[in-house]
């Protein structure tokens, strides 16, 4: 089990994203959503996504905290 206070590494993500969104170059809206199927989990996870600029090496990373009900 992972301990919740210690600093997140890359290597603790799988390297393979289970959702890709290739949107081309446009300016966002105040408010995207994209719709994702998450793979079959359960119990406490950390989500990242990464939003990559157009044209640029420059990329914005999000990460969220997520528990899958263990119960079904």
């Amino acid at each position: 089990k992972q301990n919740s206070r210690a600093p997140l590494t890359r290597n603790q993500f799988q390297n393979k994203p289970f959702c890709i969104k290739n949107v081309g170059p446009y300016l966002p809206k105040s408010k995207d959503e994209y719709v994702c199927d998450v793979p079959d989990r359960k119990g406490y996870h950390i989500i990242m996504a990464e939003w990559q600029i157009n044209d640029t090496a420059n990329s914005f990373y999000n990460l969220i905290d997520v528990n899958f009900d263990v119960s079904k």
